[in-house]
């Protein structure tokens, strides 16, 4: 089982270890705890008023950060990668950070092929002084930050690759949809 941070309160990861246990045994058991641990952790660090889970996500929604969608929504080819940088914040405005590279992971994108990370690099550090065109064929994915400044969060990861027509979406699922499912 994962170690967990210390943080959570006692009844959610009690709740996440239950679920864990019986998983194989009883799927539906399994994912009524994963709910709740849901529930809990919106109500917790989002001092969401406890409801119906659909009403407790959209009372969120808003404050989850559209930083990866609307760099997806400009990749196409004839574009750069200061164009698709462009689109996230900067450290400062984000995190209260002086300088880009405090928060360097926070916010990126790169290639996917041969190495762990090829070509193109996009971030804020890079791409707004050194652009790279984006081109048909390229696959890369986009890594964007999600959580409470300073306290916790989320590295979200979409794959795509670049078409004649724009982008195909290769992740299986994408992320701003896992958070309005309920």
């Amino acid at each position: 089982m994962k170690v967990l941070p210390d943080y959570l309160p006692e009844a959610v990861l009690a709740d996440y270890k239950e679920a864990c246990i019986i998983a194989t045994l009883s799927p539906k058991a399994s994912a009524t705890l994963a709910r709740r641990c849901l529930q809990g952790m919106i109500r917790d660090f989002w001092s969401v008023k406890p409801g119906r889970l659909v009403d407790e996500i959209k009372a969120i929604e808003s404050m989850i950060d559209r930083d990866a969608w609307d760099a997806i929504e400009v990749v196409r080819p004839g574009v750069t990668t200061r164009d698709i940088a462009a689109k996230w914040p900067s450290a400062k405005e984000a995190w209260g950070y002086e300088e880009e590279d405090q928060a360097a992971a926070n916010l990126w994108g790169h290639g996917l092929g041969l190495a762990q990370y090829d070509r193109p690099v996009i971030s804020r550090i890079w791409s707004l002084d050194y652009p790279e065109e984006i081109k048909p064929g390229m696959v890369f994915a986009l890594e964007t930050q999600h959580g409470k400044v300073h306290e916790f969060g989320v590295r979200l990861e979409e794959m795509l690759l670049v078409t004649e027509e724009g982008h195909e979406l290769l992740s299986s699922y994408a992320s701003d949809q896992i958070i309005i499912a309920g």
